[in-house]
């Protein structure tokens, strides 16, 4: 089961600079889409403040944060995806992954 809309999973790359981020979005309880993106790339993604297109590839990725909600999509050939979050979810993610990123640095002692 899935409860959260979104999980994430930073590679374990040389820790110090980690490249590559693992993305699930909750499609229903029982699915979810796996995404791996260039962790600069998502960052940028998730804290747009205006419409933001990244092309990975052969991925379009597109954020669109609108008044009520931010609206996330995604179009590989001829397959696409919309995703919808609220705010508050979006803040959270971007809150977990610099949770995420901090639990790396290792300061000195």
């Amino acid at each position: 089961m899935f409860i959260d809309p979104i999980k994430v999973h930073i590679t374990p790359d040389p820790p110090q600079s980690p490249k590559f981020i693992h993305v699930a979005f909750r499609v229903s309880d029982c699915y979810a889409k796996n995404f791996v993106f260039d962790l600069k790339d998502f960052l940028k993604l998730i804290t747009a403040n205006e419409k933001l297109e990244i092309i990975q590839g052969p991925n379009t990725w597109q954020i669109l944060p609108k008044k009520d909600y931010v609206k996330l999509w995604y179009k590989r050939g001829y397959e696409d995806h919309h995703f919808r979050f609220t705010h508050e979810q979006i803040k959270e993610l971007q809150a977990v992954i610099c949770d995420k990123l901090l639990s790396r640095i290792q300061l000195p002692t």
